[in-house]
């Protein structure tokens, strides 16, 4: 493990004079950039280091293991067009009367419809490029130059093999469930 530089923990002094950490959350409530509402504290910006804490977390969580859980499911949730067709091809009903049998399959795609909903979500599906807290797999050079960075990365990759183990663990006894196994979430969006 590579020692820790002393420095300063917690320093809300320090998050309020880092000019990066301010232009950052300025981006991402800007209209023309992140467009996200209510970001910053009291006066806009970051103000203290919990708020700096909150505020990555959530950005990693958004953009890692939630789209995950949103993403990856179409490739088997919506790969039977019946079930979950995209689009309903017939007008809509007028009236709260069940509909007779003769036009149930009226409002399901056409055939290359079906197969397009298909090919889309299986590729939306299975685009894993990258792996949660694997920054430098496909380069030559460390991502982070800050050594601080490498002491807090190896706990944070050491807690998500323990968490895949325990999924790992559990899945002998149930239904496998495979959609959020760390290995399965990329540390970012793909597509």
């Amino acid at each position: 493990m590579r020692p820790i530089p002393s420095l300063p923990q917690n320093d809300d002094a320090a998050v309020r004079s880092d000019y990066e950490l301010q232009a950052w959350v300025t981006e991402l409530s800007s209209p023309e950039a992140g467009k996200l509402k209510d970001v910053g504290e009291d006066g806009g910006g970051i103000q203290t280091f919990e708020y700096l804490v909150d505020l990555a977390t959530y950005v990693i969580f958004t953009a890692s293991v939630q789209h995950a859980a949103v993403n990856f499911p179409q490739r088997t949730v919506m790969s039977y067009t019946p079930a979950l067709p995209l689009a309903a091809y017939a007008p809509a009903p007028t009236s709260v009367e069940e509909l007779p049998a003769s036009t149930e399959l009226t409002h399901l795609p056409p055939l290359q419809m079906a197969f397009l909903q298909q090919a889309v979500t299986f590729g939306l599906g299975n685009v894993y490029f990258t792996r949660l807290g694997g920054y430098d797999t496909y380069l030559n050079e460390p991502w982070f130059a800050d050594a601080r960075v490498w002491p807090a990365l190896e706990v944070f990759q050491k807690r998500l093999r323990a968490t895949g183990r325990e999924i790992g663990q559990r899945n002998l006894s149930r239904i496998p469930y495979e959609t959020l196994l760390p290995t399965a979430i990329p540390q970012s969006i793909n597509i």
